[in-house]
């Protein structure tokens, strides 16, 4: 029996088109994304282990940042 307290996973990908700079712009502006992400993660309160997970790629003229959330909140 599933209990209705079962969290669910909430995931999500978003890309960004960065046509107009370098390789290293867009792969530094991943970092900042993700690293903005986890700092308003925090400030509202959530554990940075409990909360879900957040990562990105970088190719050339897109990033990509994946998430997924243990609580729809954090969403």
């Amino acid at each position: 029996m599933i209990s209705m307290n079962t969290p669910t996973l909430t995931t999500a990908l978003y890309s960004k088109p960065l046509n107009d700079v370098g390789w290293d712009v867009a792969h530094l502006y991943e970092h900042l994304v993700i690293a903005r992400f986890k700092k308003y993660v925090h400030d509202k309160g959530y554990s940075g282990a409990l909360y879900g997970w957040v990562s990105g790629e970088t190719f050339p003229a897109v990033i990509f940042i994946e998430a997924g959330f243990y609580d729809p909140a954090v969403k």
